[in-house]
């Protein structure tokens, strides 16, 4: 095997984890994020997983490490990523700003607009209740007679 195609079976493996069923995730050089389940090579070869199809995995920074170093600024992150995430907290800072000041604001115009409907202390409400009662009686010659009795109160 020439060192041109060993090379194309080796990967870098970024911000790597193994996760609970042992399988493992990562992001490889040109930004992929990968998940397979792979084999530790150990002692043998430490820092090194074999993937599907016998690529090799070289495990770079875990994950933790990886999130803190980005926290710390010495990751290699692109600003655009950073600007985007920043535009994204703001547009969702301002969305809740403006739906607490709806919340607070439309009740108030509502109750003096001619759009909505009249509250109950300008117009008297009339409250009836009914009730009808039906019975079936069997008369002396044996036919049977719906009677109704309706009740308003």
């Amino acid at each position: 095997e020439d060192k041109a195609s060993a090379g194309a079976r080796e990967k870098d493996l970024e911000a790597w984890q193994m996760l609970p069923d042992g399988r493992f995730r990562g992001r490889l050089r040109d930004g992929l994020v990968v998940e397979f389940a792979g084999e530790l090579l150990g002692p043998s070869d430490p820092g090194v997983v074999v993937g599907p199809g016998g690529v090799r995995y070289i495990l770079g920074e875990p994950q933790a490490a990886a999130s803190e170093a980005a926290a710390s600024g010495s990751a290699s992150g692109s600003s655009e990523q950073q600007g985007s995430f920043v535009q994204v907290a703001v547009a969702v800072a301002s969305a809740v700003v403006a739906a607490v000041a709806a919340s607070l604001v439309l009740p108030g115009l509502l109750q003096s607009s001619s759009l909505a409907p009249p509250s109950s202390a300008s117009v008297p409400v009339t409250r009836t209740n009914v009730t009808i009662v039906e019975t079936r009686k069997v008369l002396p010659d044996g036919s049977s007679a719906k009677i109704t009795d309706r009740t308003v109160r």
